[in-house]
């Protein structure tokens, strides 16, 4: 019933406007009838997309998302939004739990950032065989038990990897340099940051892994949650460095 009487006033609206054009006679009237049926049409209109769409929330979000500097919303994970923007950004920050499938995809970005950006990359990564690690596996799956450290382990090496190729046939004064470090208790949500200008937000929800999460592609904004991130990933570097867990990639 709800639906039936904006169709019916938009049905009134489109056989009055035919009318007013094929039927009545040039003048006042068809004119008026022309309006009134065009009116009455864009009321239908609206109200059925406000029934349907529920208008004025969807223009809530689509402020707050302005405002936050949200550009846009992914159910899950798609790193192929990320793909340009790490290999084209000076500075690189990684935030996650092993980020091991994240390295391996942007393997070949990182060593084009690493060689035509010079980029100094730093990677914040859980601390291997830490208490945290065994709380995230336990609340993702019985199955993960025992699986974070070695993948952890596994993108240390991936990243050596990532720089010695970038290495190859040039100096070290023709690359950047890329840095590792591990927390203990401060992730909240899985950060992908490149330079000041773009951003990956992944909300990590346990038992859901990074992947299967919902993750926000982020802009400038003034006070935007780029501009949280970037200080949140910065304010936990300077922890992990203060702690002696920060140390450059290949370790020397």
């Amino acid at each position: 019933m709800k639906r039936f009487a904006p169709i019916a006033l938009a049905i009134v609206g489109v056989f009055g406007s035919l009318a007013s054009i094929y039927a009545l006679p040039s003048g006042m009237l068809s004119t008026s009838v022309l309006l009134l049926s065009i009116a009455l049409t864009l009321a239908s209109v609206i109200a059925i997309l406000s029934s349907e769409l529920d208008i004025v929330s969807a223009w809530g979000i689509l402020t707050a998302c302005k405002a936050l500097g949200i550009r846009r919303i992914f159910y899950a994970q798609s790193t192929l939004a990320m793909n340009a923007r790490v290999s084209q950004a000076s500075q690189i920050r990684i935030m996650a739990v092993s980020a091991e499938g994240l390295v391996k995809h942007l393997r070949n970005n990182i060593i084009s950032a690493l060689t035509s950006k010079r980029s100094f990359i730093r990677v914040i990564l859980a601390e291997p065989g830490s208490q945290f690690v065994s709380d995230i596996e336990e609340s993702e799956s019985r199955y993960r038990l025992g699986q974070i450290t070695p993948e952890i382990d596994k993108v240390e090496k991936l990243l050596s990897e990532c720089f010695e190729e970038a290495l190859s046939g040039r100096s070290r004064e023709e690359v950047g340099t890329i840095w590792m470090g591990h927390y203990t208790t401060h992730l909240r949500s899985s950060l992908v940051l490149c330079d000041q200008s773009w951003g990956w937000l992944t909300l990590n929800l346990p038992p859901r892994r990074a992947v299967q999460s919902a993750s926000l592609e982020l802009g400038p904004s003034s006070d935007g949650l780029l501009t949280h991130s970037v200080e949140h990933f910065d304010r936990t570097w300077d922890i992990v460095q203060g702690r002696g867990r920060a140390f450059q990639i290949p370790r020397v």
